[in-house]
């Protein structure tokens, strides 16, 4: 009788918890601005069931909203759930239910919203919109490349300079087909970071509510790359680079990879540094902390965190400064 009264509140919940993944998904379709509610709160609800029930409720709960939201939206919107929201769900919910290290469901997360976009993307590309996809990039070069000559001509008819119009497009970036297709991996992943980063955030505060307990995310000031990832990283960049040189297919898209997404690791770990600089060994204030971030941006200097986070990989500064004081 104990386990059928279990069993029946576990289908409970999960039917009361499909209703709200129906509810957000058609929130996400029909509601302008509700992107977030598809990227953070679906994945969330997903994870939840997995971390209160297990796997078999989960994918029943699943089944039921996919049904649903073909009824309210359409198969696209149905398949989408299962790889953006379904698979970054359970990996959350499994991490955090199994006590993993924050960086370690980061990094399971990111990977199944990786998985879970190239599937979408297969879908899409073979079975609903079948438009090819370099004729998409092409077009996309096209649009922007008109775009920015209007943007030019219409500096010259309000009286700039030629020289100076000259001096702003060699600034700009010029934008290709092939461009496009080189940084796409990198830029892929890094948003699947930051995605995944706002789902363990948004999952800590909530989980907290429902008395779960989740591994927390250590604090920034204490945020550092080890010195084996930048050896990996620089170890990838010269296979890209040889790669290249001797003409085998995929050196570029290495070389784009690794200069994207190690550079961003680099700079969070490098802006970590410099927080723990001004806030702990220094004591600014937290207003002034922020206005010294943002007039790093605003001058154009920012590149130094990405400078200063590959000197902490490889000497692990906050480290160092605490045995100079004697700490251990």
């Amino acid at each position: 009788m104990k386990n059928k009264n279990l069993s029946t509140k576990s289908l409970v919940e999960a039917a009361l918890l499909s209703v709200l993944i129906v509810i957000a998904t058609a929130a996400n379709l029909y509601l302008p601005f509700f992107e977030f509610v598809g990227v953070v709160v679906v994945p969330l609800i997903v994870s939840i069931l997995f971390i209160r029930h297990d796997l078999k409720v989960t994918i029943m709960a699943v089944i039921c909203s996919f049904i649903c939201i073909i009824l309210i939206g359409n198969v696209w919107a149905a398949f989408v759930f299962i790889f953006l929201d379904f698979l970054p769900g359970v990996a959350l919910g499994y991490c955090i239910k199994n006590k993993k290290t924050g960086i370690y469901t980061l990094l399971i997360t990111a990977i199944a919203y990786i998985i879970g976009i190239t599937l979408a993307f297969i879908l899409a590309n073979k079975f609903i919109f079948t438009v090819d996809f370099n004729a998409l990039v092409e077009e996309a070069v096209k649009t922007y490349n008109s775009k920015m000559k209007t943007v030019f001509e219409q500096y010259k008819q309000l009286g700039l300079r030629e020289d100076k119009i000259l001096e702003l497009q060699n600034r700009m970036p010029k934008l290709t087909k092939e461009l496009i297709l080189y940084t796409l991996p990198g830029y892929m992943m890094v948003t699947t970071m930051i995605f995944s980063f706002l789902n363990y955030i948004v999952a800590t505060n909530i989980l907290d509510k429902l008395n779960i307990q989740v591994r927390k995310i250590e604090k920034f000031t204490t945020w550092h790359i080890d010195n084996k990832i930048a050896a990996i990283t620089i170890g990838l960049m010269a296979i890209g680079v040889i790669m290249k040189s001797k003409q085998i297919p995929g050196g570029q898209y290495i070389i784009y990879t690794v200069y994207i997404v190690g550079g961003f690791i680099f700079f969070v770990a490098g802006l970590s540094l410099m927080v723990y600089l001004l806030k702990e060994r220094y004591k600014i204030s937290k207003s002034m902390l922020i206005l010294i971030i943002i007039l790093t941006f605003i001058f154009n200097v920012s590149s130094i965190y990405f400078i200063m986070g590959i000197i902490d990989s490889i000497t692990n500064l906050r480290k160092l400064m605490g045995n100079f004081q004697g700490n251990k």
